[in-house]
Formats: structure tokens, sequence, C-alpha cells
């Protein structure tokens, strides 16, 4: 768990995916696969560049249908500390900020985020704070 205020935020480790088969006694049966690489690091050393990143709260858009919760607000941050990058390279901070917007649809079971969908255009934060 990363600490942001008095907050703890949950950092997947790995991405999800579920897929539905058909058993021998025709009902759907679903098989989660962990995929992909492990993220934890790379948003480790993401937010010690970014000390002051913040995803905005009250968030302008909050709803949720069953298992499913889904906001849009505002992520800002000032690059301010070396990024090291996951082949080694290190970008030294330029001093600048970023602010967009940041969406998140999550699904919950038993009270935690066990499938979860980042947005956000990564293209305008590179842009923003001079590496674009």
């Amino acid at each position: 768990m990363t600490r942001r205020g008095t907050r703890a935020i949950g950092i997947p480790s790995t991405f999800s995916t579920t897929q539905a088969t058909p058993s021998s006694t025709g009902r759907i049966a679903k098989t989660i696969r962990r995929t992909g690489p492990d993220h934890r690091a790379e948003s480790i050393k993401f937010c010690a560049a970014f000390p002051d990143n913040r995803v905005h709260h009250p968030y302008h858009i909050l709803f949720s249908e069953g298992d499913f919760t889904c906001f849009v607000t505002r992520f800002t941050g000032t690059f301010a500390e070396p990024l090291e990058l996951p082949d080694g390279a290190v970008i030294q901070p330029t001093g600048k900020s970023f602010d967009v917007i940041f969406s998140t649809t999550a699904r919950w079971r038993k009270g935690k985020i066990v499938e979860e969908y980042l947005l956000y255009d990564n293209g305008t934060i590179l842009s923003q704070v001079g590496l674009a």
C-alpha cells in the first residue's frame, strides 16, 4: 500500500483477465488468469518522481452499478525528482507540472478491488512536464 494523505491506495501488482468457458454441465465457468508485467515498482517510481501527485477528491463524476465503480476527476503532479525507467535509465526532473483528466473503473469483491482500469492521457502528461 502507498500512503497518500490519510488514505491508503492499493497498487495492483498485475492485470487480470477473466475467460468464460462452458463446462460439461452447461454452466459457465470463469477462469481468472494473472497476466502482464508487475506495475507495482513502476508505480512506486512514478510516485517518487512526482511526490505531490494527487488524484483530486471530491470526484467530478462518481457512480456504481453492481460490483463496479467508476470515477472521473483531475490528476496533477510536479516532476520534482529523478524518474527511473524500467530499463534503469534515469530522467532528470524538469520542475514542470501536469494536470489531466483521470478515470478509473474497478470491480470489487468482498470490499477489495479485484480488477481495475486506469485511464489518463500519458502523452499530455509527457508534454506538460517537458518530455515530449
